[in-house]
């Protein structure tokens, strides 16, 4: 392995530690706006969806020209199905029903199903290393979270358990699904699809909300927990 190929396998391994500390950290800031009422869910994800329509959008007619092939589309409707309307929806309601604990425990299990559509959809090798680092993953997270005692599968929480599981099966099914895709086009014309797609799902229910949300008794950091969520 050369010096240049050690440096960039570093930078990359230290940018996904740093996506999993923003991502982990996404659970609890969401639940406190939840919790206190501020936004119904379907009103969140709404903000969440606009938002990302606005940026990538945005963002691709400044910085990408290219178009998507009429044959494609049938795809991009499933994954604006999977990615956004049914992953998004089924994540946020989930975890106004249970604790952010429970929610990132139970989306360890995201990469196994993975593994598993990848092979059924894919028909990629099930390799016995992607298989053995994905135990090992999931064995660490459950480690910590039984040693901490927050882990509770009660009669209050299990609907919004299985949710957030039924979330963590959706959007392994949309990373699957949209493979193919990230081939032939850039992530920026991919993404700004699925999410215009995906909002029909989304907006038709979370509008409403948005209407009845008391936006004046919003303090400042339920703003930046908002602004968090939506970056």
């Amino acid at each position: 392995m050369t010096a240049d190929l050690a440096k960039d396998q570093l930078r990359a391994h230290a940018a996904l530690f740093a996506v999993a500390l923003i991502y982990g950290a996404n659970y609890t800031i969401a639940k406190v706006v939840l919790d206190d009422d501020y936004l119904h869910p379907m009103a969140f994800i709404s903000l969440r969806v606009g938002a990302g329509i606005v940026a990538f959008w945005l963002l691709h007619a400044l910085w990408v020209k290219e178009r998507v092939q009429r044959s494609d589309f049938p795809r991009l409707v499933l994954c604006g199905i999977f990615g956004v309307a049914l992953n998004q929806s089924l994540f946020f309601i989930g975890l106004d029903y249970t604790t952010p604990i429970n929610a990132s425990l139970i989306m360890t299990t995201t990469p196994v199903l993975v593994l598993v559509a990848s092979a059924i959809m894919l028909k990629e090798t099930i390799q016995s290393k992607k298989v053995a680092g994905i135990l090992i993953g999931m064995a660490g997270a459950v480690v910590l979270i039984i040693y901490g005692k927050k882990f509770a599968f009660n009669k209050d929480g299990w609907f919004g358990d299985l949710l957030v599981f039924i979330n963590a099966t959706s959007y392994g099914l949309y990373l699957v699904l949209v493979k193919p895709l990230l081939v032939r086009y850039h992530p920026l014309t991919v993404v700004k699809w699925v999410f215009l797609i995906g909002s029909l799902g989304v907006l038709p229910f979370g509008l409403p909300e948005l209407m009845q949300t008391p936006w004046q008794t919003f303090t400042p950091h339920v703003w930046l927990a908002i602004a968090y969520v939506l970056v």
